[in-house]
């Protein structure tokens, strides 16, 4: 269900057979599900005139924890309202307990378009081990990107050919943008924070190429021959 305050809303689960076997991905239907909620979200702000941070925070007054997530990544990423050329775009989610809230920068250039920048405010409970958490956050994020940007497995009659994370062409270190992460103070019971980052990571990038570019992208991978 969509994290926001919408009296009347109605969601229909229809499953869809296909002819390839599918196992479990990191983010499970949250990286898809996000994706369409927080771009039409961002679709809807922008088509009646409303800043989308602000938008979010009027629908936000059940979920206080996912707000201030929202007011700390704002702050955090220097947040200019996402207007046009500015490049940014806010992606936020609940997942299993815990929340977080996305900042994408990104920069058009010759020949496509740059990701400078992913900033991220989770709040995940009482945190046992900052820096495992924070490696959990920043895995997620880059694990998402690399969804967007169409990292994936090439099937043969059938059958995947990938077997290990390093074939699927995820960001390395080269083509990682800067990463931010902080985390909100918390003691209620802790929450694993190891898919949070990948289902913002799509929408706000998304929403930053709109930004950027004018483009709505409403699929994944983000493919555009405009770019």
């Amino acid at each position: 269900m969509p994290v926001y305050a919408i009296p009347h809303i109605e969601i229909d689960h229809v499953p869809a057979r296909i002819a390839l076997p599918t196992g479990r991905l990191r983010g499970n239907a949250h990286g898809y599900t996000a994706f369409f909620t927080e771009c039409f979200f961002d679709e809807m702000a922008h088509r009646h005139q409303k800043e989308p941070l602000a938008l979010r925070m009027a629908l936000l007054g059940q979920t206080p924890r996912l707000a201030e997530c929202l007011q700390r990544v704002a702050s955090l990423a220097q947040w200019d309202g996402g207007a046009d050329q500015s490049g940014q775009g806010l992606a936020c989610h609940a997942l299993g307990g815990g929340y977080i809230a996305a900042i994408a920068s990104v920069r058009r250039e010759e020949g496509g378009v740059k990701v400078e920048r992913l900033s991220a405010v989770a709040d995940i409970g009482r945190i046992v081990n900052t820096d495992i958490a924070r490696q959990q956050i920043e895995g997620g994020l880059l694990f998402g990107l690399g969804l967007a940007l169409g990292c994936s497995t090439r099937y043969v009659t059938g059958r995947p050919q990938f077997e290990t994370l390093g074939e699927l062409g995820l960001p390395t270190l080269r083509d990682t943008p800067e990463i931010e992460v902080a985390f909100v103070t918390s003691d209620v019971e802790p929450v694993d924070p190891g898919e949070l980052g990948v289902a913002v990571a799509a929408p706000a990038l998304a929403n930053a190429l709109f930004s950027a570019t004018g483009l709505r992208f409403r699929r994944l991978p983000l493919f555009s021959e405009e770019l």
